[in-house]
């Protein structure tokens, strides 16, 4: 576990791990910590008991074509070489240049240069004769000889070539492994999949590990990508991301609170003088005061969702999954829910009040308030069951529209409740051991 190598064919047993190697990987067999993230390289093993190439998905080296390649005069050859790979490896160039391969590249004109055709190339440099086989074609860097042999190094395939340093070129596979190559560093450059930590540190890490829950850049960058601030409320640094509506939220916060603390206080001032007062002054009154305790909870909700901003301010990118899966989060949005919906419900009234003493204003002076006040207990009523039912797990689903499933198929978190409905459906009878697909969205 958590040695930046998977065991597990889901990748389980790298999840929600420290790793002391960071930012290199491990191999379990020797403890030893190697440079950069060589799993799935192309078949080559950096790790002793090769668990490193486990589960990698299959690569064109299942595709490739091998040759055999013939001795040189001393009887070395090797037993197989990869064909037209842009890489000789046979001494006598066969295994590239034997025209078979779509493109010829420019060393295979190489060997009418040189005076042996049995052995290492012989060429005559400064009045010397030097030599060299095949590995030192297209290996990066030039032979000790001047004037320059141009097809030695250049045009060929499979190599990219480094603008600027003493690294002519690399093995094209080696490009975009997130460890740096070439000294201008051009190899790492423009890779889609790969993503760029802010800091450098690492340069860069594998895409599927950008925002996987486990930081690999060591500013964390790959958890709070940039893309996080054009979210429409919050950014990466802040829960409430323009300084302006965190500005509002706290004036807000604080008017609701002392204004209708204020309003409270006078209608209860009024009221205890209940027996002096007509029946529909009676009404109005405790409506203004059920509609201020109403909006009040609105100012509480603002004050503690300003409160948490400041909690996490500069760095809520890490905190955003905690808090929003968080009980204080789904508390604050019930009140904030409760708030409105009494509201609503309080004013709506008080207009039906108001319209029944403009079309019946001699009824209104005899009105009794204990049909009102049912009224308000049962609006009361319904305003908590509305903002408190979500949180019930039997009655979440009807009021969702989106569901979080964190999924390497989108861009977000947060997903179309409907969509992941039929997505999960299909997956359900793709299984050979599913017997009915679910009937409910039960996150």
């Amino acid at each position: 576990m958590c040695d930046t190598l998977m065991d597990c064919m889901d990748g389980s047993d790298e999840q929600n791990c420290s790793s002391e190697c960071w930012p290199q990987s491990a191999c379990n067999s020797d403890s030893t910590c190697k440079s950069g993230y060589f799993g799935c390289d192309n078949g080559e093993y950096h790790c002793a008991d090769k668990r490193d190439e486990r589960f990698c998905e299959p690569d064109s080296m299942s595709k490739v074509q091998m040759t055999s390649c013939p001795g040189d005069v001393n009887n070395n050859s090797l037993v197989e070489a990869v064909m037209c790979d842009g890489r000789p490896e046979c001494h006598d160039l066969s295994d590239e240049c034997d025209g078979s391969c779509n493109v010829t590249a420019p060393f295979c004109n190489i060997k009418s240069m040189f005076n042996s055709i049995h052995g290492p190339f012989e060429f005559l440099c400064n009045d010397l004769a030097l030599y060299f086989d095949a590995k030192n074609i297209c290996d990066g860097k030039w032979t000790n000889c001047h004037p320059r042999i141009d097809a030695e190094e250049l045009g060929c395939p499979s190599r990219h070539y480094c603008r600027s340093g003493d690294s002519l070129s690399i093995d094209i596979n080696l490009m975009c492994d997130g460890v740096p190559q070439c000294e201008d560093k051009s190899d790492e450059v423009n890779c889609t999949d790969r993503f760029y930590c802010e800091n450098g540190e690492p340069l860069s890490i594998p895409i599927l590990k950008k925002m996987d829950g486990r930081a690999d850049c060591s500013d964390t960058s790959d958890e709070c990508p940039k893309e996080l601030d054009k979210n429409v409320f919050s950014s990466r640094k802040e829960l409430i991301g323009s300084a302006v509506f965190r500005a509002t939220t706290w004036i807000f916060g604080l008017a609701a609170i002392v204004g209708n603390t204020g309003t409270f206080v006078y209608a209860a001032k009024t009221l205890s003088r209940f027996s002096s007062l007509n029946p529909i002054t009676k009404l109005n009154y405790i409506l203004l005061i059920n509609l201020s305790v109403a909006d009040g909870l609105m100012g509480v909700y603002l004050i503690a969702l300003g409160s948490k901003g400041i909690e996490y301010s500069g760095n809520y990118c890490r905190f955003d999954k905690y808090w929003r899966t968080s009980s204080t989060c789904s508390n604050l949005g019930s009140l904030a829910l409760v708030s409105s919906e009494a509201t609503v419900l309080i004013l709506a009234f008080l207009a039906t009040l108001r319209l029944f003493s403009i079309l019946n204003p001699l009824k209104t002076k005899r009105i009794s308030i204990k049909i009102p006040i049912a009224s308000i207990i049962v609006a009361w009523l319904l305003a908590i069951f509305v903002g408190v039912a979500p949180q019930f797990s039997s009655l979440s689903d009807q009021f969702s529209s989106a569901v979080w499933m964190p999924t390497k198929l989108t861009t977000f978190d947060i997903q179309d409740r409907g969509l992941m409905f039929t997505f999960v459906q299909r997956l359900f009878v793709a299984q050979p051991t599913a017997e009915q697909p679910p009937t409910s969205p039960s996150w």
